[in-house]
């Protein structure tokens, strides 16, 4: 049964696009000009993609056109272009920029001209004719460093997507190697006043290697609409794969010693709060989510996540708020010292009572465990933190929540807020990680496994 919603999204991608991994063990280029829908994967250094899908008026996808990009805006020439296929799906590189598009059917009849398009460097743009460009993203292999064990190469990839803020939930599929890694994960909606701006999530996926094994080019399917899908995306398109790093430190020391009654999934106490249940007079709610436009996000060094979170959490209370809280008081080097800060973290078992008593002259800070309050929450423009740690609690991270969206298979896609290259300049992101009932707590994509990452607690922070 496909789920429709009954409204317009203007800007659904209807690139749809089966996938085989390009692996090898040298450099993430190939040197090679263009790459077809049924290629074998290449890519030229420093290059990006553009793809799509064209239809006629009719609805009808347009094979063998001719879709032709200048970096020119003046004029067009046919240096970088490619060709529809039979099911109007196209591929092709070109060189990053601002540029324009002109498409010519086969007869020669210009279809359109001068679409405004920018190119990413390494990535994948996705225009939606006569509109333009509608979305965007890059798609990478992790080379992880976590509490300093390096894995280069690893098994994990993230896929960073680009649209436009939407005042309706969205779902973005995708597929590598036949294989649909991310789906029907919702997109939340936005808020009116956001007006459509850009907001960028990534998603994090198994690239279906060892570790180790260096995946330079992948042939991809991908979907990005106002339903959910019964199947996954047709079409195919060739991806160049980047590389990231993903470089975080635990933000704690200490055991953690409430991790049997951190365990909610399984338990009895819990059970009414799953999706579309009531309990205690309390309706469940399905999405929320904060402007994520203009969500605060700062770099940080390693084992200062518990900071950074804090501080983030401050500025995005004040702002929202409008509370007079002194810039010097939310800054990260100013929270060191009242949450007894050390070069190992802060103390697992101490630092919310610390946090509480250094920021009670402005928020009032509480601690649970119902999913239910995290959406009432952020509806009211709280902030809220998520505590997730290994079972030892040798690891343990907090990040800020931006959204979050009940799922139909009883669990929650939760969007949130940190840094993942610590130490490092640009490493602050938006990102997915999923929560499962009966699935021993464990928050998936949290940090790449094998370090697997267990529900512990929220935090909401809300104004006096």
């Amino acid at each position: 049964m496909s789920y429709k919603i009954n409204f317009f999204i203007i800007f659904i991608i209807i690139a749809t696009i089966s996938c085989s991994l390009g692996c090898g063990s040298g450099s993430k280029n190939n040197n090679s000009k263009s790459s077809s829908l049924n290629s074998t994967p290449t890519h030229i250094s420093g290059y990006g993609n553009l793809l799509g899908r064209i239809f006629d008026s009719a609805k009808v996808p347009v094979s063998n056109a001719k879709i032709e990009y200048s970096p020119d805006t003046s004029s067009i020439n046919s240096t970088y272009s490619g060709h529809s296929d039979s099911n109007g799906y196209y591929s092709f590189e070109a060189p990053p920029g601002t540029g324009v598009i002109k498409v010519t059917g086969a007869g020669g009849t210009v279809i359109y001209e001068h679409i405004p398009v920018t190119v990413v460097q390494n990535g994948n743009t996705i225009i939606k004719f006569p509109e333009g460009q509608k979305a965007a993203f890059t798609l990478a292999q992790l080379n992880t460093t976590i509490n300093e064990t390096v894995t280069n190469n690893s098994r994990w990839g993230t896929v960073a997507l680009t649209i436009p803020g939407s005042t309706e939930i969205v779902y973005f599929n995708f597929v590598i190697n036949d294989k649909w890694v991310i789906k029907n994960t919702p997109i939340e909606a936005q808020p009116a006043e956001q007006n459509g701006q850009n907001i960028t999530i990534s998603f994090s996926l198994d690239l279906g290697v060892n570790d180790s094994t260096d995946v330079t080019s992948a042939q991809c399917s991908m979907d990005i609409s106002s339903y959910i899908l019964d199947d996954k995306p047709a079409g195919k398109f060739t991806s160049f794969i980047g590389e990231e790093q993903f470089i975080v430190s635990s933000g704690t020391y200490g055991i953690y010693e409430d991790i049997e009654n951190a365990r909610i999934s399984n338990t009895n106490e819990f059970k009414d709060i799953m999706p579309g249940k009531y309990n205690n007079g309390m309706v469940y709610e399905s999405t929320a989510s904060h402007d994520l436009s203009k969500i605060p996000n700062q770099d940080c060094k390693k084992n200062e996540c518990v900071l950074a979170a804090v501080s983030n959490s401050l500025r995005l209370l004040k702002n929202k708020f409008k509370l007079n809280i002194p810039e010097s008081f939310m800054e990260i080097n100013s929270l060191k010292k009242p949450l007894k800060w050390t070069s190992a973290g802060c103390d697992i078992s101490k630092w919310i009572s610390l946090k509480r008593n250094y920021t009670c002259s402005y928020i009032q800070t509480e601690t649970t465990k119902d999913f239910r309050r995290i959406f009432k929450a952020i509806k009211e423009g709280k902030d809220v933190e998520i505590q997730g740690g290994q079972l030892d609690g040798n690891l343990e991270h907090v990040a800020m929540i931006v959204a979050i969206t009940a799922l139909d298979n009883g669990g929650y896609s939760i969007k949130i807020a940190d840094d993942t290259k610590q130490d490092k300049d640009g490493g602050f992101v938006i990102r997915e990680i999923k929560w499962y009932w009966g699935d021993n707590d464990i928050l998936h994509g949290f940090w790449p496994a094998p370090y697997p990452m267990y529900f512990r607690k929220f935090v909401i922070e809300s104004p006096n």
